[in-house]
């Protein structure tokens, strides 16, 4: 599965990446970077926070397609009923993917959209917990592939430049092993919500 989604993702990347720049009409390309608050339904985790940095493509005044690069800090919770005691650090989601955005509101300024797509998230640890020795161990998360689903809202403040907001729920589709050298710990899910804000600009 992991595979797949990787090699998914990756011919969907290209795709992006291989539209004609010069068949573009005006203002039909977006590039926005925002922050991000992750909310995680996982007990493991704490709040987390990061950026998104999004390209996205209008192949008509209705749809687009929008290719996505982000990163998450997520700590972990010090709590032995919901994996071992002694647990502390943190994990790093790297996700990569696409979207399909249709507009649903245009009313100038305002414009909101919705958006479904797919991402596929490299996982970096530093976190550890204390074994039945009573031994600080590392954990380690498999990489995640998830769904995620959501609204985006934007407010134009110049000719090419908007603020934005958007607010997405991600349904983890993978059986993700968190787990240490002495074994598996148990499965863990990277399914929450995402709050996003920052600034698009248009050209």
């Amino acid at each position: 599965m992991k595979i797949s989604a990787k090699l998914l993702l990756t011919v969907a990347g290209l795709a992006l990446a291989a539209v004609p720049l010069s068949a573009a009409a005006a203002n039909n390309q977006e590039v926005s970077v925002g922050g991000l608050v992750f909310m995680p339904q996982d007990g493991l985790f704490a709040t987390g926070m990061g950026g998104v940095i999004n390209y996205r493509y209008w192949f008509s005044p209705d749809w687009a397609v929008t290719a996505a690069l982000g990163a998450t800090h997520v700590g972990v919770k010090d709590n032995r009923v919901q994996v071992a005691p002694g647990t502390a650090g943190s994990f790093n989601l790297f996700p990569v993917g696409a979207d399909l955005t249709c507009n649903m509101v245009d009313l100038a300024p305002f414009r909101l959209n919705v958006n479904l797509g797919l991402r596929y998230a490299f996982v970096s640890s530093s976190a550890t917990c204390l074994n039945v020795a009573n031994q600080e161990v590392d954990m380690t998360l498999d990489d995640t592939f998830f769904a995620q689903a959501g609204l985006d809202a934007d407010f134009a403040v110049a000719k090419n430049c908007a603020l934005f907001a958007a607010l997405y729920f991600q349904q983890d589709l993978s059986k993700n092993r968190l787990q240490t050298s002495d074994g598996p710990l148990r499965p863990t899910d990277v399914s929450g919500f995402n709050l996003e804000l920052g600034a698009r600009y248009n050209f």
